[in-house]
């Protein structure tokens, strides 16, 4: 499916007008998550392709698109990141084409930095996620929560480790396959789609993340949270 820019901004305009004066929180609760990531999923070429969406604060749509020309991705433009740093912004979603919705160390990184108060990771998979922070400013300086961010990077740097290494260690076949190679990356992601793998960590993931922060797993099938 082709990028529809006009019909891909018209959907997520309509769904972040709603997004203003009320909590994300409360609106991600109901169905409009499953619809709004829904029509986002559709208009984006989730085989290869990272896309996202940054929303700011008053609700709007600043920047939307195929991030940098390069497979699994996510660029956000210096301007859009300095935005966030100084007033924080209201949404980033982005997809994830293997359908892990666990957010990476990266993205825990930019939901910090960039004081993000929602951070949605969609898949065509059974699940997408809701990474909240309740209080994106409750470090002011940006030093100081710079080096909080790094630190809770590679808190996830670890877990991601982990997540391989136990990867491997029940699939022995992928012992000294090259990790950077598509045959691993799509064999570990194929394995964390399974609940029973992916779960474990999920609870992981929510027990490393600072006290402010919580996440959550949408599924697409029931329209809850689990």
């Amino acid at each position: 499916m082709k990028f529809q820019k006009g019909k891909f901004l018209h959907i997520l305009h309509t769904y972040a007008n709603t997004f203003n004066n009320i909590p994300l929180s409360q609106i991600f609760e109901d169905e409009r998550l499953n619809l709004a990531t829904g029509k986002f999923e559709k208009v984006n070429e989730y085989k290869h392709y990272e896309y996202v969406t940054v929303i700011d604060n008053k609700g709007n749509i600043i920047y939307n698109n195929k991030t940098s020309g390069l497979p699994n991705e996510v660029h956000i433009p210096k301007n859009i990141e300095k935005l966030g740093e100084e007033k924080g912004l209201k949404v980033i979603i982005h997809n994830h084409p293997n359908k892990v919705p666990l957010p990476s160390h990266n993205d825990i990184y930019k939901a910090m930095t960039l004081r993000a108060e929602n951070v949605v990771v969609t898949t065509n998979g059974k699940y997408n996620s809701l990474l909240i922070n309740n209080d994106r400013f409750a470090i002011k300086d940006t030093a100081l929560l710079n080096i909080k961010a790094t630190e809770i990077q590679q808190r996830f740097l670890n877990l991601e480790k982990d997540m391989r290494n136990d990867f491997i260690n029940t699939n022995h076949k992928y012992k000294g396959v090259d990790q950077k190679s598509s045959e691993f990356k799509q064999g570990i992601a194929k394995y964390y789609q399974k609940d029973e793998n992916m779960l474990p960590y999920y609870n992981k993931f929510n027990e490393s993340l600072p006290s402010n922060m919580e996440l959550k797993l949408y599924n697409k099938k029931t329209n809850k949270y689990i």
